[in-house]
């Protein structure tokens, strides 16, 4: 009897599974984050089997995992989740399949405005008086009909109201860029290297989201210098013109996760680069845009 069950306790260890990898480094941006902020999660994986990206991302009912990527670094994986939690307090990830490892136990932390005995106040009723939203929307209508009409009346009314309305949703992403590396060129000397290129490379994603009309805020610096190209043919350039950007984004993981001190002379050049490429890409993408013009204006004399 005796012999029996050292047999079967040693079938029950045999058959027990053996943490098939561990988590040698973690990293987060940024440090600190709220109920609505993106984050972006990386662990270092040290394992033999193969990690690969899920085939799907699953819905979570804490927020949402906007992407999962792995990226091979040696005898290491880098495994890298994006993710915008709508609650607070500890979030834990899912149970993830990525390639032979089934990733389990990561969580993160979410604070909170609030204090954690805050209480709402309940919600008031409309305050607004009676007639009050009836005359906002006829006056609201009136004006729209107005500056229709004025626009068709005035020769190529169509044409210019258009680009008008594009000019406010885009909100021109060259000024914004541009007002951005003017700011990061006179305060970055006083910025930590992490806090400096945070900001820069938000900057970039914003203006590369509008430039190729998809969003690049989720994207990882791999991800958005092989978009540089794209970006250089959507603005009529060269891709030597978008080139320098891929140092940008190297220098900037750098210092955002590796804990990479770069000087403020070296930012100063990195800064300095944006403002080229800026300039560089805008003069195409003018240069673009007049030669279609003259050649839409000769047709249509033709």
């Amino acid at each position: 009897m005796t012999g029996f069950a050292v047999a079967l306790f040693a079938l029950i260890a045999s058959s027990l599974p053996a943490q098939p990898y561990t988590i040698a480094r973690s990293f987060r941006s940024p440090i600190e984050s709220y109920v609505g902020d993106t984050v972006e999660l990386r662990y270092v994986v040290r394992t033999d089997l193969l990690i690969e990206p899920p085939e799907s991302v699953p819905s979570v009912d804490w927020g949402r995992i906007d992407s999962v990527a792995v990226l091979p670094l040696g005898n290491e994986y880098e495994v890298r989740f994006v993710v915008t939690p709508f609650v607070p307090g500890t979030i834990a990830l899912p149970r993830l399949r990525l390639g032979q490892v089934d990733v389990d136990g990561l969580s993160f932390v979410v604070n909170s405005v609030l204090d954690d005995d805050a209480q709402l106040a309940p919600a008031y009723g409309p305050l607004v008086l009676p007639g009050t939203r009836s005359a906002a929307t006829i006056a609201l209508i009136g004006a729209v009909v107005l500056v229709s009409v004025g626009a068709f009346v005035a020769g190529r009314g169509r044409e210019r109201l258009t680009a008008v309305l594009a000019r406010l949703r885009t909100g021109r992403p060259d000024r914004r860029l541009a007002r951005e590396l003017a700011r990061l060129g006179r305060d970055q000397q006083r910025m930590s290297a992490r806090d400096c290129y945070t900001e820069l490379i938000r900057a970039l994603q914003d203006y590369m989201s509008a430039r190729l009309g998809f969003d690049c805020r989720s994207r990882t610096s791999t991800e958005l210098a092989a978009f540089l190209p794209a970006l250089a043919s959507m603005c009529g350039a060269h891709p030597s013109v978008s080139a320098p950007l891929a140092e940008v984004l190297t220098a900037a993981d750098g210092a955002k996760f590796a804990g990479r001190s770069i000087r403020p002379k070296a930012r100063g050049v990195h800064v300095d680069a944006c403002v080229g490429v800026l300039d560089g890409l805008e003069s195409a993408r003018r240069a673009s845009k007049r030669r279609r013009s003259k050649s839409r204006s000769l047709d249509a004399h033709r």
